[in-house]
């Protein structure tokens, strides 16, 4: 007998095996933290090679703890700064490539909160996420909060370093679509700046800022000069979130060409889960 699913294709769609949404956002957490651990596995050689050339001890790179917020009353972090920045990076890299997928495109604005839930929750316990904050302000304007947006709750660190390098991604692709290399080049930048492998004095500058007062408790931030970072940066201590990163070559230039095109390598070669997952398995809420 004919197998009419073959024809309209049914084999291929029951084929693939149901998952509920969280199941799915806990199989990709669990995967970027394996890519993050293959990554900084591939990278500690030439880490290692950089500090031997800039007489930096290895340890004070890849044993800097990470530091909580001392307004977050966080306990010390058992987590390393390299670690956290690898494991963000494999999140930003695989929420980015989640957006593309059409078929996981009914689910993106519920997942992208199961996503930052579960994140926070990793980081500084479920106790601590907080709760999403209500849209609707004293004044009685309608607000359509972004995902992961909390009140009440501890912050998380390792969500700030998600979000840092998603918006690095994001502004990149932004600025030149076709440039595939902008987004791993300027989160290479992101990721020595943050161990403490790179202090550029060039290729950044800080956003300025003026406000508007739209209602009685919205503030609008309108960008009004753009101006070069005058400084060397610090470790990601000293990284705020208005520094943008306008020349990757620039920023880079302290560091050997050859070096830096092996550590970008590295880096595009991270596993962005999604376009794997989606092609077996399919998402139930």
């Amino acid at each position: 007998m004919f197998d009419f699913r073959k024809l309209f294709g049914f084999k291929r769609k029951f084929a693939k095996e149901q998952t509920s949404l969280t199941a799915a956002v806990r199989a990709f957490l669990a995967h970027a933290r394996a890519e993050a651990s293959r990554l900084q596995e591939a990278l500690i050689p030439l880490i290692e090679e950089r500090c031997l050339g800039q007489a930096i001890e290895l340890p004070s790179i890849l044993g800097r703890p990470l530091k909580y917020d001392d307004k977050t009353d966080g306990e010390p972090s058992e987590k390393k700064i390299i670690e956290v920045h690898l494991y963000a990076y494999a999140l930003a890299s695989g929420m980015d490539s989640f957006r593309a997928i059409p078929e996981l495109d009914d689910h993106a604005n519920v997942m992208e909160h199961v996503f930052y839930r579960l994140l926070v929750a990793e980081d500084v316990g479920p106790g601590n996420v907080g709760t999403t904050p209500s849209p609707w302000l004293k004044s009685g304007t309608h607000v359509q909060w972004a995902a992961g947006t909390f009140t009440g709750g501890k912050q998380s660190e390792q969500k700030v370093l998600v979000d840092r390098f998603r918006w690095v991604i994001g502004e990149a692709k932004r600025i030149d679509p076709t440039a595939s290399k902008q987004p791993v080049g300027k989160c290479l930048v992101v990721l020595l700046v943050g161990i403490g492998l790179l202090r550029p004095s060039s290729g950044i500058r800080r956003r300025v800022y003026s406000t508007t007062s739209l209602t009685g408790d919205l503030v609008a931030l309108n960008e009004v000069e753009p101006r070069k970072a005058d400084a060397p940066l610090g470790p990601i201590e000293g990284w705020s979130d208005d520094l943008v990163i306008d020349d990757v070559s620039a920023a880079l230039k302290t560091i050997p060409l050859d070096w830096s095109e092996r550590a970008r390598g590295i880096l595009a070669g991270v596993d962005p889960f999604w376009p794997a997952f989606s092609s077996g398995h399919r998402i139930t809420s």
